[in-house]
Formats: C-alpha cells, sequence, structure tokens
C-alpha cells in the first residue's frame, strides 16, 4: 500500500499489513488524543472495506468526513483521491466531540432555547437565519451553566 498520511497535532495514523490464507488485509489505525480510535479499512472484498470502525474504547465519534477542514487524518493515493477522516459528532463551540450525553444535553437546552426566545425577542421581521442565531447562542449559554 503506497499512502501519504497526513496527521493534524495530537493524532497518530500507521499502516498495517498482513497476508493470511490468501487474503490480503490492509488497514490504517488512528489514535487521537485520548487513545484508539479505529482503522480504516483497505482490505480487498472485506465487509467493512472502505468503512472506518470505530475502536470498542472509544468515546470519540470518527470516520470519514467529507469537509477538508474538520479532517484529522488525510489519506492520499497515488491516483489523486483523498480520503478525509475525521470527527463526525457533534462539537461544542470549540471544537471538542460531545460526548452521547452532552449531546443529549444539548438538544435539551436547544428545545428551551426555543420555547424562551418569542418571550425574550421580538422574532417578527426577523430572518431564519438571526432566529438560529438566537437559538444556538442561548442553548449555548444553558449548556454552559448546566455543565
Amino acid at each position: 500500500m503506497s499512502l501519504n498520511i497526513e496527521v493534524e497535532t495530537g493524532y497518530k495514523a500507521k499502516a498495517w499489513e498482513k497476508s493470511k490464507d490468501g487474503k490480503q488485509m490492509s488497514r490504517i489505525y488512528v489514535d487521537g488524543p485520548t487513545g484508539s480510535l479505529g482503522f480504516f479499512d483497505l482490505s480487498p472484498g472485506a465487509r467493512t472495506q472502505g468503512q472506518f470502525v470505530t475502536s470498542k474504547d472509544s468515546s470519540i465519534d470518527f470516520g470519514i468526513v467529507t469537509d477538508d477542514s474538520k479532517a484529522q487524518v488525510k489519506l492520499k493515493t497515488p491516483g489523486g483521491h483523498t480520503i478525509l477522516l475525521g470527527i463526525t459528532s457533534r462539537t461544542d463551540s470549540t471544537g471538542r466531540a460531545l460526548t452521547r450525553e452532552e449531546q443529549i444535553t444539548m438538544g435539551m437546552c436547544m428545545n428551551n432555547a426555543g420555547r424562551l426566545i418569542p418571550h425574550m425577542h421580538d422574532v417578527k421581521g426577523m430572518s431564519d437565519a438571526d432566529v438560529a442565531t438566537l437559538m444556538v447562542d442561548l442553548a449555548q449559554a444553558l449548556f454552559d451553566r448546566y455543565v
């Protein structure tokens, strides 16, 4: 396998290859700041070929992303294709991945913000984007206060 692997600070990625019973296995193992995140499977014919398989011990949702700016690992093929790997879960305002519990809490904060905004602001005539900004800002304030 001749991939060029680029990683952001705090991440590691290493290629692993093995041949067993005539089958070639090929993976890229990824570690993050908190430990093993899982592997990207390149093994021809494998059930998980072309997928990121999350480590059972990882608390971070990591996998294939489409936004270059959100990629912590970039796998570049000799043919010019790039596979981007990064955090796929929701993040807080600093870019830290939220745990499942924090995502649920943020959802509750968004629900509360949606109920409070009409009582706090005159939203008539405001654009949807402006109302959404008010909601997100209030939800983030509630979340920060709660957590």
